[in-house]
């Protein structure tokens, strides 16, 4: 066996189906978090919605733009009722709960809980 045989198969988050179907209704980037499960999807110059598992509908923020700060992007949002900052940070991250690896590492502060998650760019929304 190589050594390097273990980075033969290697799935990044964008080649997975499912997200390529988000980007189809204007997805530009997808975050997924669990512990408890949450996600959030980012649609530029629309919205950013937050949705936790045990909530039936999304949180959704006025779309912002990022403030790139030391080689990070950071997202500040908030509304009458919820407060969400997210700094999105270019690094390899697993969702620990499949093969799938994703280009971002993802934290998001939502009305003062941290969660932890992997974020998928699917347009050039970060460049």
């Amino acid at each position: 066996r190589r050594p390097d045989a273990y980075l033969t198969r290697k799935v990044v988050g964008v080649d997975n189906k499912a997200w390529m179907e988000k980007k189809a209704p204007g997805i530009d980037f997808f975050v997924l978090g669990n512990e408890p499960f949450w996600h959030l999807e980012i649609e530029k110059d629309k919205q950013i919605s937050f949705l936790l598992i045990d909530n039936e509908k999304p949180t959704l923020f006025p779309y912002v733009a990022a403030t790139p700060q030391n080689g990070q992007w950071v997202y500040t949002a908030q509304t009458d009722t919820a407060k969400l900052q997210m700094v999105i940070t270019r690094q390899f991250c697993s969702d620990g709960m499949s093969d799938n690896w994703y280009e971002y590492k993802v934290e998001v502060n939502f009305n003062g809980t941290v969660y932890m998650g992997c974020g998928v760019q699917l347009t050039d929304l970060l460049e």
